[in-house]
């Protein structure tokens, strides 16, 4: 998870674009890392209760401290704390940088995102 952080980070070709939520089932907004820090701004907006907190640590370059907030007990079941149920998050205006990014960038053997638009 936090090769894949660097990756988006340390590159600077991407598209801009918005989530076609028509078409997307959000796959990559599970057992993502977030801010701490987003995740205390707003407490309000959780859709998916947290269950626990998994620390990933520090990085300015990644917003602060990070963290893994766990909304079921296998990771592979465990969606963002923010995702609605009709695919669309919950905070989508003030998201973490690693969400605006994801599915932007293209390198080697990647792809942009297809349900950008």
């Amino acid at each position: 998870m936090i090769k894949l952080i660097k990756k988006i980070f340390q590159h600077e070709k991407h598209i801009e674009g918005i989530c076609n939520s028509k078409k997307c089932k959000a796959c990559c907004c599970y057992t993502v890392p977030l801010p701490q820090k987003t995740i205390d701004e707003n407490k309000d907006k959780i859709i998916n209760p947290i269950i626990s907190i998994e620390p990933i640590g520090e990085s300015d370059e990644y917003n602060g401290y990070n963290v893994l907030a766990m909304t079921d007990k296998s990771p592979a079941k465990s969606k963002c704390p923010f995702l609605r149920a009709d695919y669309l998050c919950n905070i989508y205006d003030v998201r973490p940088n690693l969400c605006r990014l994801f599915g932007t960038i293209q390198e080697e053997g990647d792809q942009y995102c297809r349900f950008m638009k």
